[in-house]
């Protein structure tokens, strides 16, 4: 039968792997955190963008309504994917890539 008495430095290299895990996951938090903020701020953008647009079509600022919601979208760093105009209804969707990922946001705005 064999007996293992010398375990000097176990304490160590298990200290080392939780440190390591614990930072991994404050990473991968931190990550997605901020993933979620870039996304309500896509949100925001594409808001933003439909009340200025819809603001544009019925008189209260000028401009072409869908080139006044790329120009908000461009002050935002996102990229207009969608301007529609059916009414006095203004449906607006934005685009933005953040860590690799596509994030798509999208907003109507009306009378």
């Amino acid at each position: 039968m064999l007996k293992f008495t010398d375990d000097k430095g176990a304490g160590t290299v298990l200290a080392i792997g939780l440190i390591g895990a614990a930072a991994t996951l404050f990473l991968i938090t931190a990550m997605l955190s901020n993933l979620w903020l870039q996304k309500l701020q896509l949100q925001q953008a594409a808001e933003t963008a439909a009340i200025s647009a819809a603001d544009s079509l019925r008189g209260l600022s000028t401009g072409y309504p869908c080139d006044v919601a790329k120009q908000i979208a461009d002050l935002n760093m996102a990229k207009l994917a969608e301007c529609r105009i059916v009414g006095f209804d203004v449906y607006i969707k934005v685009r933005q890539i953040a860590l690799g990922i596509v994030l798509n946001a999208e907003a109507l705005a009306g009378a």
